[in-house]
């Protein structure tokens, strides 16, 4: 028989691991949606930099959104310290550009930028990224279909 003090203890127990594998990255709320990174544009060199370009679809089954993933390397090191912009084409035409945030819970680590529902398919989204000790930023593009949202993710 199960006394009041060994429930108490299993539920503490249980709020313990729960807490845990949130802190660790095993579990967390954001997981519960389908997040997949599409990659367009892959191998770009700019200088001695090599850049990704592409976009997470979230829950587009859904009608959810997109986000901007750009990958910055070095000699097959990820660059934590480039400034990367990115900038949704919109149809009225009043895109700004919007800076991105260094996520290093993906594989590879990489730019984020802000979610972003496009009004239509297809659209055109806009990088520009400032990398270290490099004179000239780099300007990129990829155009975003209906195809590469639905696509298995690669």
């Amino acid at each position: 028989m199960l006394s009041l003090g060994n429930v108490v203890m299993r539920y503490q127990l249980t709020l313990l691991c729960l807490l845990v594998s949130s802190a660790t990255g095993c579990w967390s709320p954001s997981s519960q949606h389908e997040h997949q990174a599409h990659w367009l544009e892959r191998g770009i060199v700019h200088e001695a930099f090599t850049i990704d370009l592409g976009f997470e679809a979230v829950d587009a089954d859904s009608g959810g959104t997109l986000k901007p993933l750009a990958v910055v390397q070095r000699d097959g090191k990820p660059v934590t310290n480039a400034m990367v912009f990115c900038r949704w084409d919109s149809p009225a035409g009043d895109a700004t550009e919007s800076a991105t945030v260094y996520a290093t819970d993906g594989s590879p680590a990489w730019y984020a930028g802000p979610e972003f529902q496009p009004a239509a398919l297809p659209c055109s989204l806009h990088f520009r990224i400032v990398l270290p000790d490099t004179p000239t930023a780099f300007h990129g593009e990829i155009t975003v279909s209906q195809a590469d949202e639905t696509a298995p993710a690669g």
